[in-house]
């Protein structure tokens, strides 16, 4: 197993995988993902994934081959009389193929990604995640993430 960070040349390799994830979303919360035809992300989104000094995709690779990723992206909430000034990163997506999971490869990208925050000097990571993933909800919680809001709906036509 190896963590590489990705350039332009695994852009098919990625955009597979978010196939995959978005499907996955789409079938544990079909109301608010889509499925869809075609091209998971345009090469302009893989591209502003990619490149600065603000965002990172990680990747693992087994026996040469691309298996899994996560995307992170570092963002600054301006401080105001309601809110206090912070930066933290998002942890946009996680994704491991099928095949490849329960051999800590989910956990061997967390870490990459907290340490890589780390050195930006960044102290927080946060994510979000459907209710119905509980199985990222438990992967999470045994790696010592909490909850710390709950965003809620109503829908008004039941």
């Amino acid at each position: 197993m190896k963590i590489i960070e990705a350039n332009e040349t695994h852009y098919e390799d990625v955009c597979s995988m978010f196939k995959e994830l978005d499907g996955y979303h789409a079938s544990i919360a079909p109301k608010r993902v889509s499925e869809y035809e075609g091209v998971s992300r345009s090469r302009e989104k893989y591209e502003f994934y990619i490149f600065g000094e603000d965002r990172v995709v990680f990747l693992v690779q087994e026996d040469k081959c691309i298996v899994g990723f996560v995307n992170l992206i570092i963002n600054s909430v301006q401080g105001s009389k309601l809110h206090t000034e912070r930066s933290y990163t998002l942890l946009d997506n996680i994704y491991i193929l099928e095949r490849c999971r329960k051999k800590g490869l989910a956990s061997a990208l967390l870490a990459a990604g907290e340490k890589w925050s780390s050195d930006k000097g960044i102290r927080t990571i946060e994510l979000q995640l459907y209710t119905a993933n509980q199985r990222a909800l438990e992967f999470y919680q045994a790696k010592g993430y909490g909850q710390f809001m709950a965003r809620m709906e109503r829908n008004l036509n039941a």
